[in-house]
């Protein structure tokens, strides 16, 4: 592990340790923050690809449905000639 990335993981494991330290005080958005952090610092490499893989399908997918949207939204108001 190169020195940025120990410089970084240690910021996002102290911050992690912050919010579960507000998870036992009771607040229950600080834990789903730290279930989230905990789980993104957990994932491998092969991981985030398959992360970043899924998000560009549905990212591609919604630009099609807009655009199909779009197209049949502009179609039906125009006027009969």
């Amino acid at each position: 592990m190169g020195v940025a990335c120990s410089g970084h993981c240690n910021g996002l494991l102290a911050q992690a340790k912050i919010l579960l330290e507000r998870t036992e005080s009771g607040d229950t958005y600080a834990a789903a923050e730290a279930d989230a952090l905990l789980l993104l610092l957990l994932l491998g490499p092969e991981e985030w690809a398959t992360v970043v893989s899924s998000i560009s399908k549905e990212v591609g997918a919604a630009r099609k449905r807009e655009h199909r949207y779009s197209r049949v939204r502009g179609q039906a108001s125009k006027p009969a000639a």
